[in-house]
């Protein structure tokens, strides 16, 4: 599932390095790349024992997972995008699945992608402990647009090898691979949380519990088509710097406004129209928030089926949209 969470509510009152390649080679490469080696044979010296599994664990891989279509991963992640050179993620990585994490550096606004370990075809962890890292998330995008408009022919093989702090692709296209090396970009166990250069530590887990403190008292579930209608609509209002969300239940149910500089727009979802799937509000609640972060949070839109939409007694907003593959497969 890909979360987007917007804390930035407007209450009344309140004011690397990247090493890529192509070549032709059999896919069972990749199977010995990753094979770990068996126990030592012979008999040793405990201390050499101990040394040689030390050393085979360094060479094993954080994780590693397969998918026979890179389409649904690129999809996701350009949802967390905002286009800047620079714009980083936390990774995290635990048996349950993988996660991407990016902050605002003003820590309001986050995203996040959520790849769960039953959505892989393949998924392996070395350990029941969590790790993590962070990427530059621009250059991964950029890696998996390789093979430009054939992406979803291709089929996907990540891994993550802390002792050499590289995280890795491999792309395969009938005979053709593309394999694809991305340096990591901090020390994790220096700092593990932050998300951008300076961004502060913990910034990504203090909007995540934050918002998870709070009760939600609003909740719905739209159609990502016509959400996606209704932001493009409130975008080209010119002059327009927020948008007011408005989650009751009564009429209008669930409406989005904005005001520009000479006119207001708003779009209604009212209760029973086939665009807004199910509803669940305890209180009328209206709360306004900068029109970029919504469109930010918006970017996945156009691959999404549907959409959650959440409001907490806060105002804090959260967006989390499905995008679906197959019969299936989801993120």
């Amino acid at each position: 599932q890909l979360a987007l969470a917007s804390a930035g509510a407007t209450l009344p009152g309140q004011p690397a390095g990247l090493r890529c390649c192509a070549a032709m080679a059999d896919t069972g490469g990749m199977q010995r790349a990753f094979s770990t080696a068996s126990g030592a044979s012979g008999i040793g010296a405990s201390a050499s024992q101990a040394s040689a599994s030390r050393s085979r664990q360094g060479k094993a891989p954080v994780f590693r997972a397969e998918l026979d279509s890179a389409q649904l991963v690129y999809n996701t992640l350009r949802g967390l995008a905002n286009g800047k050179k620079d714009q980083h993620a936390v990774c995290e990585v635990d048996p349950e699945g993988l996660r991407f994490v990016t902050t605002d550096l003003s820590l309001v606004a986050q995203g996040s992608a959520n790849f769960l370990a039953r959505m892989f075809d393949s998924w392996e962890v070395r350990s029941a402990d969590p790790a993590g890292f962070r990427i530059n998330l621009t250059l991964l995008l950029n890696c998996l647009a390789t093979l430009g408009n054939q992406i979803h022919e291709v089929s996907l093989q990540m891994a993550y090898f802390d002792a050499d702090e590289v995280f890795t692709l491999r792309m395969i296209e009938g005979q053709a691979v593309t394999e694809c090396k991305i340096r990591t970009l901090i020390d994790v166990g220096a700092d593990p949380h932050a998300t951008q250069p300076g961004a502060g530590d913990h910034g990504h887990l203090m909007l995540r519990s934050d918002f998870k403190a709070v009760p939600v008292l609003n909740k719905c579930v739209i159609m990502a088509e016509q959400l996606k209608e209704a932001f493009s609509l409130l975008s080209e209002m010119n002059g327009a710097a927020t948008v007011s969300v408005l989650l009751s239940p009564e009429s209008p149910f669930l409406r989005f406004s904005t005001q520009g500089q000479q006119l207001t727009s708003s779009v209604d979802f009212p209760n029973g129209d086939e665009s807004l799937v199910k509803i669940n509000c305890q209180e009328a609640k209206e709360c306004s928030y900068r029109l970029s972060f919504l469109q930010q949070a918006g970017k996945a839109l156009p691959y999404a089926e549907r959409t959650s939409i959440r409001m907490n007694a806060h105002g804090s907003l959260a967006l989390q949209h499905i995008l679906v593959e197959g019969d299936t497969r989801q993120s």
